[in-house]
C-alpha cells in the first residue's frame, strides 16, 4: 500500500512536469511565432546575436540589405561582415547590452539611408542575456519630412525673425518719427512763444535783441547779418555770444565782430537764401565759416563753434518790403534739417515784427517832428504875443495915455466956458480910460506879467481873482508851493486853467468853479471842477474844442507835448471836471528858460 501510495504520489508530480513541459513548450512556440513574425514584418530589419557574434537568425530584409540570403548569414561571424568602423561602434552597443541587460536605441545613417536602431537584450529562463534581438527600422522618409519640417521651422522661424526685425524697425522708426514730432512741436511752440514776444517790440534793435533772447532761451545760438547792397559781403549785426566771440575774434583774425565782412560768391551758399528767400541748413558750420576765412583753418573754427555748441546751422532770410536785408542764423548741434520749415515760420514773424518796428519808429519820428514843429508854432505864437503884449503896453498904452492926459488938459482949459462940449470931454475921458484898461487886460491875456514876476500857485490865483471880479462867479482856489518849472509848463497850465474857465461860463453856466493844483512828487496836478450843465464829451468836446479859442484840443496837445495828459470828466446835468497832469520829470527848468 505504501509503494501504491508513493507511485500516485510520483505519477502526480510526473503530470505536473508533464503539464509544466507542455506550458514551456507552447511558450516556446509562442516565442518562436512571436521571432518569426518579427523576422517577417516587412518594416524591419531584425537580426539576432550571441556573445560571442554569432548570427542566430536574420529576416530577409536584413539579409538583402547586407547582400546575402538568410542561410549564409545563419551561424557566421556578424562583426565581420560590417565596415571596420560600423563593425566597432555595433559590437560595443552589444557588448553593452550583454553587460547591463539594458537595451540600447539609437539613429544613424548610412549610404543616404537612415536608422532608427534597437539593441534588445534577450533573457533565458534564469534572467542571463543568452542573445541580443538587433532592429532597425528604416525612417529616411520620416527623417526626410522632420528635416524638411525642420528647415521649414528655420525658414519659418528666419521669416518671423525677419519679421519682428522688420516690426522692430518699423516701431523704432515710429518712435523716432513721434520723438521727432514732438520735439519739432515744442521747437514750433516755443518758437511760436517766442514770436509772440518778438511781436510787443518797438523798435527794430528790440527785435533783434528779443530774436536772440528767446532763441537762446532754447539752447540755441543766434546772429543777425546785415546784407551788403550788391549783395557781396555781409556783416555781423547783432550775436548772442557777442562779448565771448568779439574775444575770439580779435585775438584769431585781429578784428571786431563789427569790422568782419563775410564774403559771399555769387554761386556760394547764402546766395539762394538772399536772392531766393530760401532758408539752408548746414550741417558744419566750421566748414562754411572756412570758406569765408580760409587763413584762420578748419581744425580753429571747428575747435571753437564745438566749444560753443554751433557746429550746426539754420540760415532764413528776414524779408521786410519784398527786400532780405538781414538774415537770420540758428546754430545749435542738436539742430536738424527739419528744424528749418520751423526757423522759417519763426524768421517770417520776426521779419513782420522788424517791418511794424520799422513803421513805428518811422511814425515815431513823424510824431517827434510834428511836436517839434507844433512846439515852434506854440513857441511863435506865444513870441507873438509878447510881441503884441508889449506892443500893446509900451505903444498903445503910452498913446491912449497921452491922449486922455490931454483931453484932461483941455477939459480943464475950457472950465466954465465949455457948456455942452465939457460932457463931451468927460465922456471922452472915461471912454480913453474904460479903453486903456481893456488894452491892459488883453495885453496880460496876451503874455501875462505875473508869469515872469511870481511863482505859478501866485499866477494861477491871480487869474482866479480876474475871473471872479469880471464874471461874478464864485471860485474855490486851492494852491501849493511848486518846485521851480519850465516856462513852457508855466504857460500851458496857465491857459488851461484860461481856457477851463472860459468854458465854465461860457459853455457851462456854472455858478461855482473849484480850483486846485498840488503836487504830489511825481506829477503836478491841475483840477477845475465846475457845477455847471456837463456834456457828452465824445459828442460835443470837438464842437467845443473848436468854438473856444486854444480849445480844450489844443490844450491837450501841448499837455501831451510835455509827456502829460487832459482827462476829461463830465455828465449831463452834474457837471465837469478837467485835469491836467505833467510829469514833474518833464516839468524841470528848461534850456533858456526861467523859474
Amino acid at each position: 500500500m505504501a509503494e501504491l501510495a508513493c507511485l500516485r504520489q510520483r505519477v502526480a508530480e510526473l503530470e505536473t512536469m508533464l503539464a509544466e513541459h507542455k506550458q514551456l513548450q507552447q511558450r516556446l512556440q509562442e516565442s518562436e511565432q512571436m521571432v518569426r513574425a518579427l523576422l517577417g514584418t516587412p518594416f524591419h530589419l531584425v537580426g539576432f546575436v550571441n556573445a560571442e557574434g554569432i548570427i542566430l537568425d536574420v529576416n530577409e530584409i536584413m539579409a538583402r540589405r547586407m547582400g546575402y540570403r538568410v542561410d549564409e548569414l545563419v551561424g557566421r561571424y556578424g562583426w565581420d561582415l560590417l565596415p571596420p568602423d560600423l563593425a566597432r561602434s555595433r559590437k560595443a552597443y552589444a557588448d553593452h547590452v550583454f553587460q547591463s541587460g539594458q537595451p540600447v536605441r539609437f539613429e544613424d545613417e548610412r549610404q543616404g539611408i537612415w536608422y532608427d536602431n534597437v539593441f534588445q537584450p534577450v533573457f533565458n529562463g534564469q534572467g542571463r542575456v543568452t542573445k541580443v534581438a538587433v532592429l532597425a527600422r528604416d525612417i529616411t522618409e520620416h527623417k526626410r519630412m522632420e528635416q524638411e519640417l525642420e528647415r521649414r521651422v528655420q525658414e519659418r522661424t528666419a521669416e518671423l525673425a525677419a519679421s519682428e526685425a522688420r516690426y522692430r524697425e518699423a516701431e523704432e522708426q515710429a518712435r523716432q518719427a513721434q520723438e521727432e514730432t514732438l520735439r519739432v512741436h515744442r521747437l514750433l511752440m516755443a518758437l511760436s512763444q517766442a514770436a509772440q514776444a518778438v511781436q510787443q517790440a518797438r523798435t527794430r534793435q528790440d527785435v533783434f535783441r528779443l530774436m536772440g533772447e528767446e532763441i537762446r532761451k532754447l539752447g540755441f545760438q543766434a546772429a543777425i547779418f546785415d546784407v551788403a547792397e550788391d549783395h557781396t559781403f555781409l556783416t555781423f549785426h547783432y550775436l548772442t555770444s557777442w562779448r565771448r566771440m568779439q574775444q575770439v575774434t580779435q585775438r584769431l583774425l585781429g578784428l571786431s565782430l563789427l569790422e568782419m565782412r563775410v564774403p559771399l560768391a555769387p554761386d556760394g551758399f547764402f546766395q539762394p537764401i538772399i536772392e531766393g528767400g530760401e532758408s539752408r541748413f548746414c550741417q558744419d558750420t566750421a566748414a562754411l565759416a572756412t570758406r569765408g576765412f580760409p587763413r584762420l583753418g578748419y581744425v580753429a573754427f571747428e575747435k571753437l563753434l564745438t566749444l560753443l555748441r554751433m557746429r550746426h546751422s539754420i540760415y532764413a532770410p528776414l524779408t521786410v518790403a519784398g527786400q532780405t536785408r538781414q538774415l537770420l542764423g540758428v546754430f545749435g548741434d542738436e539742430l536738424l534739417e527739419a528744424d528749418v520749415p520751423t526757423v522759417t515760420a519763426f524768421a517770417n514773424q520776426a521779419a513782420i515784427a522788424l517791418e511794424n518796428a520799422r513803421l513805428l519808429e518811422e511814425l515815431a519820428a513823424s510824431s517827434a517832428h510834428l511836436r517839434r514843429l507844433a512846439q515852434r508854432v506854440i513857441n511863435a505864437q506865444e513870441e507873438e504875443r509878447r510881441r503884441l503884449s508889449q506892443a500893446l503896453h509900451d505903444e498903445a498904452g503910452q498913446a491912449l495915455t497921452a491922449l486922455r492926459i490931454s483931453l484932461e488938459l483941455l477939459r480943464d482949459d475950457l472950465a466954465g466956458e465949455a457948456g455942452a462940449s465939457g460932457g463931451r470931454l468927460d465922456d471922452a475921458i472915461a471912454l480913453t480910460t474904460q479903453t486903456m484898461e481893456e488894452l491892459r487886460l488883453l495885453a496880460r491875456d496876451l503874455r501875462p506879467p505875473a508869469l515872469d514876476a511870481v511863482s505859478l500857485d501866485q499866477a494861477l490865483a491871480g487869474v482866479c481873482q480876474d475871473f471872479v471880479r469880471r464874471t461874478q462867479i464864485a471860485v474855490d482856489y486851492l494852491g501849493a508851493p511848486m518846485p521851480p518849472v519850465s516856462e513852457a509848463v508855466s504857460i500851458t497850465l496857465y491857459r488851461f486853467l484860461q481856457e477851463a474857465l472860459t468854458n465854465a461860463v461860457r459853455h457851462a453856466h456854472a455858478s461855482r468853479v473849484s480850483v486846485t493844483l498840488r503836487c504830489d512828487g511825481r506829477a503836478i496836478n491841475l483840477a477845475v471842477e465846475d457845477n455847471g450843465k456837463g456834456f457828452d464829451k465824445k459828442v460835443l468836446l470837438p464842437a467845443a474844442g473848436r468854438s473856444a479859442g486854444l480849445g480844450l484840443l489844443g490844450i491837450q496837445e501841448r499837455l501831451e507835448m510835455l509827456g502829460g495828459r487832459l482827462d476829461i470828466t463830465s455828465q449831463i446835468g452834474r457837471g465837469t471836471r478837467l485835469v491836467g497832469w505833467v510829469p514833474l520829470q518833464n516839468a524841470g527848468l528848461e534850456r533858456g528858460g526861467k523859474r
